[in-house]
């Protein structure tokens, strides 16, 4: 079973005039729901890479190894904890299942092949799902070099999990 990534369901009523429309551009997505869940519509913000896929600026492959690092992310429970402890009671080292540590030593092989700089620029894009203009302002680069970052790191992300093959 696969972890859920963090909603990225969208209220419609940001979106429903015509400026607001205007303004999320392509990146917003329209899904139908059945009428068991109630609504028959849904916005959905894109994930940055699927957005970017879409775009061009990066290969399906490219993405899907994007998706796979967020995915083991997220299946090796790497998320800090956002419940308070209201008792004060101190827990004992947690013991983690198969699944997860697979998905640890997945997402930390994955880190390592890309090196540092590139493993920062994973972190935003692909887990925290940043744009790149987001990620450019967070790293404090310029706009072109951190485009340029993220087409690298794609690149290497694919190969990586053996999704393309390295031309040089």
């Amino acid at each position: 079973m696969m972890a859920k990534k963090r909603g990225n369901v969208v209220s419609l009523s940001d979106y429903g005039t015509k400026e607001g429309r205007a303004k999320a551009g392509d990146a917003l997505v329209f899904e139908e729901r059945s009428a068991k869940e109630g609504k028959a519509l849904r916005g959905r913000v894109m994930a940055p890479c699927e957005y970017l896929a879409k775009r061009g600026f990066i290969t399906r492959d490219q993405a899907t190894a994007g998706e796979r690092l967020a995915t083991s992310f997220y299946n090796a429970g790497l998320i800090k904890a956002t419940t308070v402890n209201l008792l004060g009671i101190r827990g004992g080292a947690r013991d983690h299942t198969p699944v997860q540590l697979d998905a640890m030593r997945d997402f930390n092989a994955a880190m390592r092949a890309l090196g540092p700089g590139l493993d920062d620029c994973a972190y935003f894009v692909c887990i925290l799902e940043c744009s790149v203009g987001e990620y450019e302002s967070a790293a404090g680069i310029g706009t072109n070099r951190g485009a340029a970052l993220v087409k690298v790191m794609f690149r290497q992300l694919a190969e990586h999990y053996g999704l393309e093959k390295n031309e040089t």
